[in-house]
């Protein structure tokens, strides 16, 4: 059995976070790739841009503190695989890291 594999970028988790419509398309494919046991993966990255946008769009007064805040959390509270450069320099290893660990401390 071939596991199907689907990187997202920080783009992707802002939008689907912040989908209000139970018909966007984030939201749908999302729940697709659900269906069909795709892993779900991204760069640990993700976490830092995330964590730069919801407090900016706080800023922007597009969210609530609140709002913002709990935007985070479900973001970084997705199932998603984190993959990371080890070495912290762009060299060939690779780690991973759950993304309950990293959601349980964020904050705005």
């Amino acid at each position: 059995m071939t596991i199907q594999l689907i990187c997202v970028d920080a783009n992707f988790v802002v939008k689907l976070i912040n989908s209000s419509s139970e018909t966007s398309p984030y939201l749908i494919l999302w729940d697709k790739w659900e269906q069909t046991q795709t892993k779900i993966i991204a760069p640990t990255l993700l976490c830092y841009e995330v964590t730069n946008v919801f407090p900016r769009m706080k800023l922007a007064k597009q969210l609530l503190n609140i709002e913002a805040q709990q935007c985070l959390n479900n973001a970084l509270n997705l199932p998603i695989q984190f993959y990371g450069d080890a070495l912290g320099h762009g060299g060939s290893a690779v780690s991973s890291t759950s993304s309950t660990s990293l959601g349980s401390r964020a904050t705005i």
